[in-house]
Parts: C-alpha cells; structure tokens; sequence
C-alpha cells in the first residue's frame, strides 16, 4: 500500500547523507505502508529490489528441513535485500513483516541511476549497504561458532555475503576512479590555458583599438569643424575686403557702379515676409547692429551633425524612408514651430534643429546678409553723386555672347568621377569601402552639375546631356544616403552611356574639321 511519506529520514546509514542528497535519493523510489504477515521477500524467488525500513518490525525467516527457521529481527534504519541487488538471484530467505510497518523501495536500475548521477552520495549509500553486510556477516559467525555443529554448514550463505562484499568494495573503486577521471577532465590542459590567454589578450587589444580609432574619429571631427570655421572666417575677411575697396573715392565707384549694383542687388534678395518678423530666440546675438537691417530666421544650409531617418512623401502619403549621414548639408526652406524645413528633391521634410549645426549656420549667414546689406547702402550713397556727373559714368560693355554648354563639360565630371574606374574598384573590395572613399567626389561633382544647369540656364544644357548628368546626380544622392543597391547598374548606365557620347562627340568634330578628321 503506498505511503504519503516523501523523504527519507536521516536515521541508519543514511544519517550523514545531506538533505537534497537524500530528497534525490527518495525519488527514485516509493514509500509503502504494510500489514502484519506482509511478504516483502519470498524464500526461492528473485526480487531485484532494495528495501530500507522506516518503522516497524520484520523478521527474517528460512525453511529448513520443513520446518521455519527465525534468522534475525529487523528494526528501523535497516537495509533489506542487499544481497539480491548486488548478486542477483534467488532469495535465500524470506521477509515478513510482524506489524504494521512503513519501508521504502527501489529498485536495481534506479539505484544505479542515483549513484551515476550522485557519485559522492551514491558512495555513501554503498558503504552504508557494505557496512550492513558486514555486520550481518559477523553476527552470522557469532551465532554458528557457539552453536552446535550442525549437519549442514552454512557455507553457501557466508559465501554470498563474502560475494556481495566484494562486488561492493568493487563498485567503490569503479566509482572512486570515475570521480578522478571527471576531477582530470574539468581541469584545463596547459595548451587550453594558453589558448585562453591568448583569446584575453586579443580581446584586450581589440578594445584598446576600438579606442584608439573613437579617438581618431573624433580628432579629425573636431579637425573638419576647425576648417569650416576657418574657411567661414575667411569668406567674412574677403566680403570685408570687397566693402574696403567699394569705400574708395567717388570716381571710382562711379566707373564700377553698373558692376556693383548688378552683383548687390543678385547677392542680397528682398527680405521674404518670414524674415520680415522678428528673429527667432535662439538667432546670434547682433553684436553690430546695422540700422534698417533684418536679421535672418534661418541659414540656406545646415549640415546634420549626427545620422539619422526621415521618412519620404509623395505628396501627402510616406513612400519610404531616406538614410542621412553625419555631415550631409541641406538646404533650408523654412522654419516651423523648431524644426527646420528642408529640400529633398521631390517634397519637403521635417528636421530638428538640434540635429544640425543651426545656430552656426545661421551666425555665418547673418554676418554675410549684413555685409551685404552694409554695402549696398554705401553704394546707395553713392548713386546721387554719379547721378550729378553723368560724364563719369562709364558707356556699358556690350552684352557678351551666351556661353553654350559643350561636350568639355562632361569630360570634366568623368575627370572627377569615373564609373569605371568605381566599377572596377567594386570589384576588389566591399561596397560600404569603395562608396565611403569616393563620396567626396561624387558629392563635388553633383555640385559642378548643379552649377551647369544655373550657369547654362539661358542658352539651356543640351536634351543629349541632360540624362547622362540627371543619372550622374541621382547616384551621388543614393552614394551620400548610404543607399547602395542600384548604385552598380547605375555606374554601368553611366559609362555605357559615357561611350556613346564620347563617340558622338568625336564625330562632330571629325565633320565640323575635315582636315583634322584626315590626319
């Protein structure tokens, strides 16, 4: 009958077992509870189970010449069955239960379970069961060294004890050696504790240069925003001595008015009816102030000081998002409740000023408009006093002939950026290495194109250029967006492309000169 009992006690032999050990040790059995009369072991039969008696008394009996012979009492905290399990075979005695008792089992297979994964508590188990035998052992000697010589001697029970005793001291060894076989095995060999010092060692270095490059990165940063001061401080230097040579006396300014006029009124647009309100606070502090002059709300361009993705509209619907690295400039459109409005081709976004060197930008451009402002008033001074000589203005020079756009155009952005000359380099190395080298110079030739359609507005850029030069910019956005996946076909387009004008040129010039054509 199974017993609600769930642990084994600590009392017997397996008093010196720890807690867990012996909570472990009671899963692998079952706990029973039996009647008087029970039969735990048959006399003649196998029963390939261990018995461990919790409370209770049972007595060992065995049939002898017909008649039941009383081999010995059993009392709490005793093993039963030591011998079938470690010698399996028939019984040699029977075991029966005088009164109510509670014991617990387990069986030969689960008892090896334990000891193989419980190799310390497994050992203590075995030498509670040796030290069992052994006790039974003697007192079995006791008893027939001062009883009678009987008919038969019982060398066949004290040869099984002797068998089990032995199997016992055997399993300890093979334990005991197992132990030292896994002590070896979890300590590490010589070539293992090198290998791992080696791995350390690279780790540690790897950290070391991982710092050493933050810190590069951040000089050259900090290098690159130098420049740009230096070359803001420069332009300021020139508009200033531009305003210097424009203070000169009055003839000559009346030579160059003409000149001056065109290139003040160009430089220095009519305030927009944004400027017109006052600045924002986050403005530059005038320090010079100009009077009748309206400081700017916001720069032409800002560059963005950290990466970051902006999403991209088609009118009033997301059709995708856009990449932007540290360091793209954008051109301004417009201030809105703190973000800056910027143009991106075919819509308009949103970024934060934070994320770009406004504050700066609009300083710089501050200080231009107001240069520019200072001059046109000089030259505004100056145009009643030119207005009273009229001999002194000088005839206007004959309007120039229109500049027309020429095949000389593009030879000078394939000098800048050759698509062969990227496509074989692509095919050497990775595609983040070979468009983060050559984004400065598809970046310089987007802006010399930019610069052709402005420059070439009234003659207009011949329909035979326009596509190979739209391609030329549509690739320099996707290089400087960090958008690589059609910049490849893009390249072959445009050196196919490349050839073909190359050819038509070259024929044109063949049939406008006949003579060179022969040569």
């Amino acid at each position: 009958m199974p017993s609600s009992q769930c642990c084994l006690p600590a009392t017997g032999l397996i008093a010196n077992l720890k807690q867990e050990d012996r909570d472990d040790l009671s899963s692998y059995g079952t706990f029973h509870n039996a009647k008087p009369e029970t039969v735990l072991i048959e006399e003649g039969k196998p029963h390939g189970k261990l018995f461990y008696t919790i409370s209770g008394h049972l007595e060992a009996r065995r049939m002898d010449q017909g008649k039941e012979v009383l081999l010995g009492s059993i009392r709490d905290g005793d093993w039963i069955g030591e011998v079938d399990i470690l010698d399996p075979s028939s019984a040699m005695c029977s075991v029966i239960t005088v009164e109510e008792t509670q014991y617990w089992e387990i069986s030969r297979q689960e008892l090896e379970k334990f000891i193989n994964n419980n190799t310390s508590a497994g050992s203590v188990l075995l030498i509670g069961l040796a030290a069992t035998l052994g006790r039974r052992i003697r007192e079995v000697t006791v008893k027939h060294a001062t009883a009678p010589i009987p008919k038969k001697k019982p060398y066949i029970l004290l040869g099984a004890l002797a068998v089990s005793i032995v199997s016992i001291v055997a399993t300890l060894f093979l334990v005991g050696k197992k132990q030292e076989e896994i002590i070896m095995l979890k300590q590490p060999s010589r070539g293992l504790a090198q290998l791992q010092e080696s791995l350390d060692f690279s780790r540690q270095r790897t950290v070391e240069l991982e710092a050493e490059y933050a810190k590069i990165n951040a000089d050259l940063k900090t290098k690159a925003e130098e420049a740009q001061k230096t070359k803001g401080e420069l332009e300021t230097l020139k508009a200033q001595e531009k305003a210097l040579e424009n203070q000169k006396p009055d003839q000559q300014v009346a030579a160059v008015s003409s000149a001056v006029a065109a290139k003040t009124v160009e430089a220095v647009p009519a305030p927009s009816p944004q400027q017109a309100n006052a600045a924002p606070l986050d403005a530059p502090v005038n320090s010079d102030p100009v009077a009748g002059y309206t400081p700017l709300e916001y720069p032409p361009e800002v560059t963005l000081l950290e990466q970051m993705t902006i999403p991209l509209r088609v009118g009033s619907k997301v059709s995708g998002s856009l990449k932007l690295p540290a360091g793209r400039v954008l051109k301004v459109t417009g201030l809105d409740k703190g973000d800056l409005l910027v143009d991106m081709g075919a819509s308009t976004e949103r970024i934060p000023k934070d994320k770009t060197d406004f504050i700066k930008a609009l300083a710089k451009a501050d200080l231009a408009a107001k240069e520019q402002f200072k001059l046109r008033q000089q030259f505004e001074k100056h145009v009643p006093a030119i207005a009273q000589n009229p001999a002194t203005i000088s005839e206007p020079a004959a309007p120039s002939e229109k500049k027309a756009f020429t095949f000389a155009e593009i030879e000078k952005i394939v000098k800048i950026v050759d698509p062969l000359k990227t496509l074989k380099a692509l095919k050497e190395q990775k595609k983040e290495t070979v468009f983060s080298s050559e984004a400065y110079k598809w970046h310089q030739a987007a802006e010399l194109i930019k610069s052709y359609f402005k420059d070439f507005k009234e003659s207009g850029v011949p329909q035979t250029y326009t596509h190979w030069l739209k391609t030329v910019l549509t690739t320099a956005d996707m290089i400087e967006s960090g958008i690589y996946d059609d910049v490849e076909e893009n390249l072959q387009g445009l050196h196919r492309e490349w050839l073909n004008l190359k050819a038509d040129a070259i024929v044109g010039k063949s049939e406008s000169n006949p003579a060179d054509a022969g040569e």
